[in-house]
Formats: structure tokens, C-alpha cells, sequence
């Protein structure tokens, strides 16, 4: 049987999965300019050199959103830990300094979204983030404003279930 840890372990790694697959899901669909990356690493050095020459768009939410994912994926280092993979605990700076740079994407991603289904979509990334990094109640009230937005937003209502059942079952909080 799977213990609560192992199941956490599991469903973050999927959650970081889906984040880098719905991102190049949203890219393909906006017809957006990607560049296939073998590593998040080099997905971090195309879209900061990109933004900083200007070659790629700065002023497109969805560019952010898959910006942050890349840097989520760049932090987020899965380890072998008794035979199974899982999330590595420690946290170095450079991992930190990841996360607060995709932080900063979403931030600006929803201040460049115009409508209420972009806004609920770059809160809903951000709410994933939070919960990836161990901040159910800021990740659940991240679902909770992006349901606002966006009333019909299935992934805000997912978001939603899964962090009340964080919130709600302090057995798989570790």
C-alpha cells in the first residue's frame, strides 16, 4: 500500500509533468514561437535570452506562464530514494532562486492577461506552484481567485478539491 508521502511524491511530479505538457499544449494552440529544449535548464536560457533581446514577445501572458514553468521544472529535482523517485528536500539558493523567478513570471503573466479565462488559467499555474512547494492554504486561495475570474475554469475547481484535501488530511502534509 502506498504511503501518503509516496502518494504526495507522485501526484507533485505529475503536477510538474502537466505543467511543462500544458505549456507546450498552450504554446502549439497560440501558435506561439517554441524551440524544442532537451532540458529545462536550456528552456530557462532561451526564454531569459529571448526576453532580453527582445526576439521573443514580452508582452504575451502565455510566454510567462511557460517561462515559469520551465524555471519550476529547472528547480524541481526528483531523486531515488529506496528504489522509488521522489522529490529531493533540500533547498539550495540557486533552486530558490528559480522558484521566485517563476513567482515573478506569474505576476507578470496575470498583470499582461486581458481576459477573465487568461487570468483564472496564470493563477491556476501559480496555485500549482504554491502546492508543488508545500503552500496548500496560498495554493488553495490562488484556485480559489482564479474560480472567481473564471466561474467555468475546471482546473480551479480541481485545484480547489486537491488542496482542501492537503488542508483537510495533515497526514499527507510532511
Amino acid at each position: 500500500m502506498a504511503t501518503p508521502a509516496l502518494l504526495r511524491s507522485s501526484v507533485m511530479l505529475f503536477v510538474v509533468s502537466c505543467l511543462h505538457c500544458m505549456s507546450a499544449r498552450a504554446a502549439k494552440a497560440q501558435q506561439l514561437p517554441t524551440k524544442p529544449a532537451p532540458s529545462p535548464e536550456d528552456s530557462i536560457a532561451y526564454y531569459a535570452s529571448g526576453l532580453a533581446t527582445g526576439t521573443l514577445d514580452s508582452t504575451s501572458w502565455q510566454l510567462r506562464v511557460r517561462y515559469a514553468a520551465a524555471l519550476n521544472a529547472g528547480a524541481f529535482q526528483a531523486i531515488e530514494r529506496l528504489g522509488l523517485r521522489g522529490p529531493e528536500q533540500s533547498m539550495s539558493l540557486h533552486r530558490i532562486a528559480l522558484v521566485r523567478e517563476a513567482h515573478r513570471q506569474l505576476a507578470v503573466a496575470e498583470s499582461l492577461a486581458r481576459t477573465p479565462q487568461a487570468v483564472a488559467i496564470v493563477r491556476c499555474a501559480e496555485g500549482e506552484l504554491l502546492a508543488i512547494w508545500g503552500f496548500p492554504l496560498d495554493a488553495y486561495g490562488r484556485f480559489r481567485s482564479a474560480l472567481q475570474a473564471d466561474p467555468h475554469s475546471a482546473e480551479a475547481a480541481s485545484g480547489i478539491l486537491y488542496t482542501r484535501s492537503l488542508l483537510t488530511s495533515p497526514g499527507t502534509m510532511r
